[in-house]
């Protein structure tokens, strides 16, 4: 019988070894990206546009106007566009970024062709129905004031426009009044601008036959791209000098406590380290974090760390919801955990362990064409190809805990952490 008092051997993991993604250009120089590997009759195509939230110069153009592409066109209502789909057993998502957005399909190989004609359509021949339109408006505002009673909503929306001020893209600051101001012409306005003729990239990942490429070669391929500049946008960063807020929330049922750290981005050969102390502070269920916040204190059922990188910045994470009686307590427990990792070496036995876990969820997030090609994508706005993951694994396996040691006393600096607690005092 299994003895579950004795934990099962860990194995030293090695670096990732994956293979870039092959890039060939379509006809009309369109990037394509190949990430083949799967043996099932399945694929997915990502087409990608330069019309994520950077380029709006009206607030919620870019989500609202990549949410109406997939409501009608000429010749197409969007139920026939889901029934179609439906038919052919495919699917089709819409998702908009900072700095970009996509259309993907998932779908069989022998229904490729069927739906890259749908997909085209879509991309060149959107109408952007009023009544769709009024639907879909009056659902983001529905949205907007149910997320206006959540303390996470509030507290995270609180902490960007302290780091980047309402006026910067990174702040995703949103007032009522913009879905009031926001109007139909904007999104057609975006849609003339962003998508029609401007198609960026497309990745192919699953099973990448060469037929397959010749189809979307042939759909896409023919396509007249406009290749005149899109407008540069540049914001300047308007950050608060209010370092600690406190919001009030009267019948909060819990109260949510968000610290970060503006930092750098993946582009930065430091960044790996900094990814790595990430982990150790609160990047899984053993962390630094929750053996204090849960484990010992109860204050939580999770706390979590992270790094959200962006093109032009990026910030370190803190945030967890604790009871109302707790959140000031948790914000110090966590302030000292940050100062620990200043302070105290990590001991081999954590360091061992915290390597084998980062490494180890690199190679579960990246076991299949589909993440790996998500994760191209992701990359994408700093010009890196799959081989990155390659280089960072290699270099988490060469950490020291000195080194560790160096770079948190180098980059945590206290005083820069911006902390807001949302909640019922």
């Amino acid at each position: 019988m299994l003895d579950r008092t004795i934990a099962p051997k860990s194995e030293k993991l090695s670096a990732l070894k994956l293979l870039d993604a092959e890039s060939v250009k379509l006809d009309n120089e369109i990037p394509l990206d190949i990430v083949s590997g799967l043996n099932l009759e399945l694929l997915k195509v990502d087409f990608i546009f330069e019309a994520g939230s950077w380029c709006e110069t009206k607030a919620l153009s870019a989500v609202l106007t990549n949410k109406m592409m997939n409501e009608g066109t000429i010749s197409m209502t969007n139920f026939q566009i889901a029934e179609k789909f439906d038919y052919y057993g495919a699917y089709i998502d819409f998702a908009t970024t900072k700095h970009w957005s996509c259309i993907s399909i998932y779908c069989l190989n022998k229904h490729l062709e069927k739906c890259l004609e749908i997909v085209n359509e879509i991309i060149n021949d959107s109408v952007f129905p009023e009544k769709a339109f009024e639907t879909i408006l009056t659902n983001s505002k529905h949205n907007f004031v149910i997320s206006n009673e959540k303390t996470s909503f509030l507290a995270n929306r609180k902490l960007s426009l302290d780091m980047y001020g309402k006026n910067h893209p990174y702040s995703n600051y949103r007032e009522a009044n913009h879905y009031n101001e926001i109007e139909l012409d904007d999104l057609k306005s975006f849609y003339k601008n962003h998508y029609k003729g401007r198609l960026k990239r497309v990745i192919a990942s699953g099973n990448v036959e060469q037929k397959s490429i010749n189809l979307i070669n042939k759909h896409f391929g023919s396509m007249n791209i406009n290749r005149d500049k899109i407008s540069e946008f540049s914001y300047n960063i308007e950050a608060s000098d209010q370092k600690y807020s406190f919001l009030e929330k009267d019948n909060a049922q819990q109260s949510s406590v968000v610290k970060a750290l503006r930092v750098f981005n993946k582009t930065n050969p430091d960044y790996y380290m900094l990814s790595f102390l990430s982990v150790v502070l609160g990047g899984y269920f053993g962390s630094r974090l929750m053996q204090n916040l849960r484990e010992e204190k109860g204050y939580t059922y999770g706390v979590h760390s992270y790094i959200n990188s962006l093109k032009y910045d990026a910030y370190l994470c803190v945030s967890t919801d604790v009871a109302n009686d707790v959140s000031v307590d948790a914000n110090i427990e966590i302030d000292k955990e940050i100062l620990r990792l200043k302070n105290e070496k990590i001991t081999e036995k954590e360091l061992s362990l915290v390597k084998n876990y980062f490494i180890g969820d690199l190679y579960r997030n990246l076991d299949n064409p589909f993440a790996l090609a998500d994760s191209l994508k992701y990359n994408m706005v700093y010009d890196f190809n799959l081989s990155y993951y390659n280089q960072m694994t290699e270099k988490i396996l060469e950490i020291s805990s000195s080194e560790l040691h160096y770079f948190a006393n180098k980059y945590l600096i206290e005083d820069d952490f911006y902390t807001v607690i949302c909640g019922k005092k």
